[in-house]
């Protein structure tokens, strides 16, 4: 049996790789650590140690750097390990020292670090859904609307979440409101073809149309749908005509409860606030508990995690020194 760790996730993760040794001013962070230490010692004694963040040492650095007593480049050494951030982290030109005495930051020698704008999510329950064995747990801040995500990572892979049709994609039918100018005459309600939406579907403001136009993907959460017509009205008008060439253009469909049926799938339904993934063959939730009590698995949301205006997944090279 494989057991599995479960992320959520809309940003990315900033993963560093090994450094060796130098003169330089060094600051240490460790997963070990606590941030009221002075962060220059590699491994925590019984009152100093390593800082616990990059945040924190980031502000040491900062603070030695306006001291003006920094004839020497500055190291962050950061340990093995993978460190959650709540906010984003932002550099700024200031933080990059002076030619000949840089700020670094990079992992130690040998070692690897990941930065993640993940959070821990712990415990759920098993069960059944639509005949299939899942893993569900309770998300409050989804059930009061701070939190709607797209992504699923299970051990660092991918899990789709349902997707009508299971593969390739529907053509719109018809534009009703369609202009003639594709960059004015935004899509807001278009007809479908028929058997391709139901208006039945469980919590239809969850589901979500992803439709594709020229070099544009527009996510369009669905207001309502009239099953008479065959008519969809989605809750916001995507950017630009949902044309391909001159003909309506393809769209599919995510996160429809009466779709989760594959195994490796997922579905979030909001007014529960309740997240379901379906067991791949082999997967089971880890044994390890909390407390004494209930089995628990972990779940990352990613927010952009580093901002050095670019994106926000860097792969950071070896340091030498």
């Amino acid at each position: 049996m494989k057991s599995f760790v479960l992320h959520a996730l809309v940003g990315g993760q900033i993963v560093f790789s090994g450094i060796g040794t130098a003169q330089s001013a060094e600051f240490f962070v460790s997963v070990r650590g606590k941030d009221s230490w002075s962060g220059k010692l590699a491994d925590p004694t019984h009152d100093d140690g390593p800082f616990a963040t990059v945040t924190r040492s980031q502000a040491a650095v900062r603070s030695l750097l306006s001291s003006g007593k920094t004839p020497e480049p500055i190291r962050v050494i950061i340990q093995s390990g993978t460190y959650y951030l709540d906010a984003p982290l932002e550099f700024e030109p200031g933080d990059s020292g002076e030619p000949g005495n840089p700020v670094i930051y990079a992992a130690a020698a040998g070692e690897r670090a990941v930065f993640s704008g993940g959070r821990l999510l712990k415990e759920g329950h098993s069960e059944q859904i639509n005949g299939r064995k899942a893993w569900s747990l309770d998300v409050p801040e989804v059930k009061r609307g701070e939190w709607r995500f797209r992504q699923l990572f299970i051990n660092g892979e991918r899990r789709p979440r349902t997707r009508l049709p299971k593969k390739g994609e529907y053509q719109i039918e018809s534009l009703p409101g369609y202009t003639g100018d594709f960059l004015r005459s935004p899509t807001k309600q278009f007809v479908y073809r028929a058997g391709e939406i139901e208006s039945q579907w469980r919590n239809l403001q969850d589901v979500e149309i992803v439709a594709i136009t020229r070099w544009l993907e527009n996510r369009l959460p669905i207001e309502s749908v009239n099953g008479t017509t065959r008519t969809v009205t989605v809750d916001r008008s995507s950017l630009f005509a949902l044309l391909s060439g001159e003909k309506p253009g393809p769209y599919w469909i995510e996160n429809v409860f009466e779709a989760l049926d594959t195994p490796g799938q997922w579905y979030l339904d909001r007014p529960k606030g309740k997240l379901s993934y379906l067991l791949l063959p082999g997967e089971e939730i880890s044994s390890r508990t909390r407390n004494g009590s209930r089995p628990r698995i972990t779940r990352r949301r990613c927010k952009p995690a580093l901002k050095f205006r670019a994106p926000c997944s860097l792969i950071m090279p070896s340091v030498a020194r």
